[in-house]
């Protein structure tokens, strides 16, 4: 059942987003846990290579909250994913656009 997985998953991505991914909140190796509980559950198959991307994020959020628990993960990334994102829509040869704008860097 796609949607029953679906809004399933929905819940664990909206229980994180609603503690703003701050390590002190929100534990990613439970939340991880339950997407694997979910997808076992549901059948979904979960490729290796991002199962092995989950296991470096829990290792790695081991390390963050014994640093610096009150980390609020998500505003510290968005500056880095919206200039990515941005770097993509200006790169894709999907349609025509104007040149980017200069880089002020």
């Amino acid at each position: 059942d796609k949607e029953a997985f679906k809004d399933r998953i929905g819940e664990v991505v909206s229980e994180a987003l609603g503690a703003r991914l701050r390590l002190g909140e929100v534990h990613v190796g439970t939340l991880l846990l339950r997407a694997f509980s979910l997808a076992r559950e549901y059948e979904v198959k979960v490729e290796s290579a991002f199962a092995a991307v989950c296991v470096a994020i829990m290792v790695l959020e081991g390390v963050g909250r014994r640093l610096h628990p009150d980390l609020d993960v998500l505003a510290l990334a968005a500056p880095v994913l919206l200039k990515h994102k941005a770097k993509d829509y200006w790169t894709s040869p999907l349609t025509t656009r104007p040149p980017p704008p200069a880089d002020p860097a």
